[in-house]
């Protein structure tokens, strides 16, 4: 690391990179996201429009991992979202072995939650009646179910928290994880970003104008999984901040966000491009200049939160080969922006 890199006192927050998980369009693992390979891709239809079908990148529920866990008698019902978070957070577990019989907290971080068995849950209600709508599926349709699956199956003994919200979401995942290590309440916590897809969701995508015809936008699914520490050595990745607070109304006020963020971040480093397709790249853009790390990841869609793990995961892969302090804008659809930056 160049010894003149100094990060500002007011953002250090020394969160250490344990473990790494993923589950994406592209495949199992962390390691996948770095890989040339092609997103599994799909169609799904508007329910306002069911004759036009949108293009999505989904995740393979046929492989051998996935297959395990919907074996599992606790997840036999339970949604693919809940298959892809328990997968990243298992991957994360197996790299950072040292976590074993500590005390894990879990931070669960999810834009529409266990969307598909809420929509067979209440399609059943409302055709069958409230006397033959399955009550097997109704604790699927609780936003924290899939929280209390990871906890449950991965033996996590420490606190438990559910957020829900966008991509910069998860930057507010990182600062409760920073609570809790500061504070002493826990000895590593699990932050796990995840999204699955169903017509809803992709209706709603398209009534928020993300899916204009030409667009290069595309829904996704997937999850994402770090296990943090406080630092304790110098061997691995560590986050130093976690910024949020920047919100937005409209295009104009998108901009004036940017510009305050924008002050904020580090004027040393390089900069993760973060934005690729997301209706608010030209913002990124524009301000990055020649401080932007040029790659050649694959474009693995929009999935809020996980897209946000998927991409600080890259941007350590980044970090790891140049050793230059790496910042991370994350750039929210539902009117919030945020950063994160990355040290060795």
């Amino acid at each position: 690391m160049p010894p003149s890199f100094s990060p500002p006192m007011n953002k250090e927050i020394a969160l250490q990179i344990c473990g790494r998980g993923a589950v994406s369009p592209l495949g199992l693992g962390a390691e996948s996201l770095h890989m040339a390979g092609i997103a599994k891709q799909g169609e799904m239809p508007l329910l306002s429009q069911p004759e036009r079908k949108v293009p999505v990148f989904r995740v393979d529920l046929k492989q051998d991992a996935l297959q395990r866990w919907q074996k599992e008698p606790r997840l036999r019902r339970a949604s693919p979202l809940a298959l892809f978070m328990a997968e990243a957070a298992r991957q994360a577990l197996e790299e950072g072995a040292e976590a074993k019989g500590s005390r894990i907290g879990l931070v669960a971080v999810f834009g529409t939650g266990s969307i598909v068995f809420s929509r067979k849950f209440f399609s059943d209600f409302s055709r069958l009646g409230r006397h033959l709508a399955s009550p097997a599926l109704f604790p699927e349709t609780v936003y924290n179910s899939p929280a209390s699956h990871l906890a449950a199956l991965l033996g996590f003994n420490g606190m438990a928290y559910s957020l829900v919200g966008d991509e910069s979401a998860w930057v507010e995942a990182l600062r409760v994880a920073n609570v809790w290590l500061s504070l002493d309440q826990a000895d590593y916590v699990m932050v796990v970003g995840g999204e699955e897809l169903d017509p809803i969701a992709v209706e709603a995508y398209a009534q928020s104008g993300w899916l204009k015809r030409g667009s290069a936008f595309r829904p996704s699914e997937g999850a994402s999984a770090l296990l943090l520490a406080s630092e304790k050595n110098r061997v691995k990745p560590v986050i130093f901040a976690a910024e949020t607070g920047w919100p937005y109304r409209s295009v104009l006020g998108a901009q004036r966000a940017a510009d305050l963020m924008w002050s904020q971040i580090p004027k040393y480093g390089m900069v993760y491009p973060s934005a690729a397709a997301n209706p608010l790249g030209s913002l990124e853009a524009g301000r990055i200049g020649n401080r932007g790390i040029s790659h050649s990841f694959s474009y693995l869609g929009e999935a809020f939160a996980a897209s946000t793990g998927w991409h600080a995961i890259r941007a350590c892969g980044s970090l790891e080969t140049g050793g230059i302090p790496v910042m991370m804008p994350v750039w929210g659809l539902n009117q919030q922006l945020a950063w994160t930056g990355f040290r060795l």
